[in-house]
């Protein structure tokens, strides 16, 4: 491509295009780079055809199905997570680190306590008994 100074409009395009979403500034100086004093179109094109490239989701099986509490792993922790809990605020990971149970189920029935009154969320992912 040859190099010529831009005029207003291609400096107010290249002002657009770095500022877009989906290409932003740093992507916009990488391809200015690239393609030395390119038109606007031709960042776009090879944006575009990068995006496509890297905007395909690997399929890994995943289809947003919730999984499953069993039942009888809940009524465990159920007993279990009061004992692991206090007024004084503790971290919801060492919950679960002391349970040695799935955070699935630890959170399960902290909802439950929380939502029975018995629970106060605190800042920093902290969790403490009421009364």
């Amino acid at each position: 491509m040859s190099q010529h100074a831009p005029n207003d409009n291609e400096r107010r395009d290249w002002l657009r295009l770095s500022r877009t979403e989906n290409v932003g500034p740093i992507t916009f100086r990488q391809e200015m780079r690239r393609f030395g004093s390119a038109s606007t179109r031709d960042i776009l094109t090879h944006i575009h055809a990068m995006m496509g490239r890297l905007a395909k989701p690997a399929n890994q099986g995943f289809d947003g199905a919730p999984t499953p509490v069993d039942e009888a792993e809940l009524t465990q922790v159920r007993a279990k997570i009061p004992e692991n809990l206090s007024p004084s605020p503790v971290s919801v990971d060492e919950v679960i680190r002391q349970c040695h149970v799935s955070p699935s189920v630890v959170l399960t029935v902290l909802l439950e306590l929380e939502l029975a009154g018995r629970l106060e969320r605190q800042a920093g992912h902290r969790v403490a008994l009421i009364g």
